[in-house]
C-alpha cells in the first residue's frame, strides 16, 4: 500500500526495478499491483525485500509468485 498522494511517483519508481513489467491502480485492499519477470523466484523475493519494500511511499506491500499460467487467453 502507498500514500495516496504518491501513487504516480511509486509507480514510477518501481518501474526502474530490474524486471519490471507493468504495475496497474486497483481499488480494494491493495493500491498498486505490479508485474515483475525475472529467472528465479529468489530474484523476485530478493527485489521485493531489498528494493521495493525500501521504497518511498510504500507501508506495506505483499509479494506473490506464479510459477506458470494455468489459463492463457
Amino acid at each position: 500500500n502507498v500514500q495516496h498522494t504518491s501513487v504516480e511517483n511509486t509507480i514510477k519508481q518501481l518501474s526502474n526495478i530490474s524486471g519490471f513489467v507493468e504495475a496497474c491502480t486497483v481499488p480494494g485492499q491493495f493500491d498498486i499491483v505490479a508485474l515483475w519477470q525475472a529467472r528465479t523466484s529468489e530474484d523476485i523475493v530478493k527485489a521485493s525485500f531489498e528494493k521495493v519494500n525500501h521504497l518511498e511511499g510504500i507501508f506495506s506491500s505483499e509479494t506473490l509468485l506464479a510459477y506458470a499460467p494455468i489459463f492463457k487467453a
